[in-house]
């Protein structure tokens, strides 16, 4: 049953990210974009699960390079599209063409209305990477949501 939801959540990912990311009436940074490349990210629609709805919202650098970076996000509640405060989140950054993940656990901080920040996101090397945020947030149940992109 778990496979089955990861799977409609990986192909719901990859659809609107392809949407998004061909769309004309994205800005001048995003055109010509036409897979699920760094430069995608930032102009993306949000990732949406049963419960939650998570928006990139900045990237430092933009796009994401090699060694260290930060991405800032935003969670709402799917049903009410009110912001959540005071989750529990994880991300955990993985190249699944190497079988390895990042040398550095990325540091969350929460800034308040739905935002949140993490740190120290370490890219080793160009390629596929698979970002898998799990996200706990006061009586919504726990959930996973992943983003993939090339860098």
């Amino acid at each position: 049953m778990m496979n089955n939801k990861l799977s409609y959540i990986l192909c719901l990912i990859y659809a609107i990210n392809a949407w998004s990311c061909g769309s004309s009436e994205s800005d001048e940074s995003s055109e010509g974009c036409n897979d699920m490349t760094a430069e995608c990210l930032f102009d993306r629609p949000a990732v949406q699960t049963d419960h939650y709805q998570l928006k990139l919202i900045a990237l430092s650098p933009n796009p994401p390079e090699r060694g260290e970076n930060t991405w800032r996000i935003q969670i709402h509640a799917q049903a009410t599209q009110e912001p959540l405060e005071g989750c529990g989140i994880d991300l955990i950054p993985f190249m699944p063409e190497h079988g390895h993940g990042s040398p550095k656990t990325p540091e969350l901080s929460e800034l308040g209305g739905g935002e949140y920040e993490f740190s120290d996101i370490v890219f080793t090397m160009p390629g596929l990477w698979s970002m898998e945020f799990s996200m706990t947030c006061a009586d919504l149940a726990a959930e996973q949501a992943l983003i993939d992109f090339t860098l």
